[in-house]
């Protein structure tokens, strides 16, 4: 099922002390949220992620999924220019637009988690995109990041003594507050030598999010999430396809499935 929208934006200069400020303003309410915890077991993950086409900027997918199964319901594209050059720390004011405008093209409306390729409060400010999109939509979020961008790792497993897996082998704790677990670095299958860091971004407790992250880690055939994993494959075949004008931007808006099966995953 192919259902999407389209963005274009351009470029123009951005005020990064000013965007910084923003994030502070959101790190009392992201620290906050994520004492929550989850009321039942979520049916339903959206995962998030983008890929860069040279011809036509960002493509961002919004996947649907079963978690039951790892099965993908439908998905959803936009494309456009991001207002931001990627600095570390501000994705989500180069990513999040792309992010919203990809919801909005879904036909389900309703999911229980979202899953996002980044951080969530494993973030200097405590407000990494997962955690701006969490808040933003009101709905428990939860960063998967392939790579750690705040917080110092502490060890608690060495890899090969893990029996089981995932397998929590360290914990990433705020370097200001050393009490604070900001997320668990996990390796999600045997095969796999580093690990990924799963973090809270809003309306979840880490615990919580681990479980959830775990549960679709077991039946997911990479080492992202079935949603991420989705979202993934989906938007860097997407951004391919753009770049070699075997897709364009005109076929998604005038809906014309038939170039698009191929792209679909199942």
């Amino acid at each position: 099922m192919w259902d999407g929208g389209e963005i274009f934006t351009q470029k123009h200069s951005l005020n990064i002390d000013t965007l910084i400020h923003i994030q502070k303003k959101i790190s009392e309410k992201a620290l906050s949220s994520i004492k929550a915890r989850l009321s039942r077991t979520p049916r339903t993950a959206l995962g998030l992620d983008a890929a860069y086409s040279k011809r036509y900027g960002g493509v961002a997918i919004a996947a649907l999924v079963d978690i039951s199964n790892c099965g993908l319901i439908e998905y959803s594209v936009s494309i456009g220019e991001p207002k931001l050059e990627y600095i570390p720390g501000l994705l989500a004011f180069r990513e999040a637009a792309l992010f919203y405008t990809a919801i909005q093209g879904l036909k389900h409306q309703s999911y229980d988690v979202i899953v996002v390729d980044g951080h969530g409060v494993s973030h200097p400010r405590y407000a990494g995109i997962a955690t701006h999109i969490g808040l933003a939509l009101a709905k428990p979020s939860i960063g998967v990041a392939k790579k750690k961008l705040y917080g110092v790792l502490k060890i608690i497993k060495s890899r090969e003594s893990c029996r089981d897996f995932p397998c929590v082998i360290g914990e990433l704790i705020d370097k200001k507050r050393s009490d604070l677990v900001l997320a668990y670095a996990v390796i999600p299958k045997c095969r796999d030598k580093s690990p990924i860091y799963v973090s809270p971004g809003a309306h979840i407790s880490l615990d919580d999010a681990y479980r959830v992250i775990s549960s679709m880690l077991e039946k997911s055939p990479s080492k992202l999430p079935c949603p991420t994993y989705y979202a993934d494959k989906l938007s860097k075949k997407i951004a391919r396809g753009l770049d070699a004008g075997t897709l364009s931007p005109r076929s998604f808006k005038l809906g014309v499935l038939s170039t698009l099966d191929k792209y679909l995953i199942r």
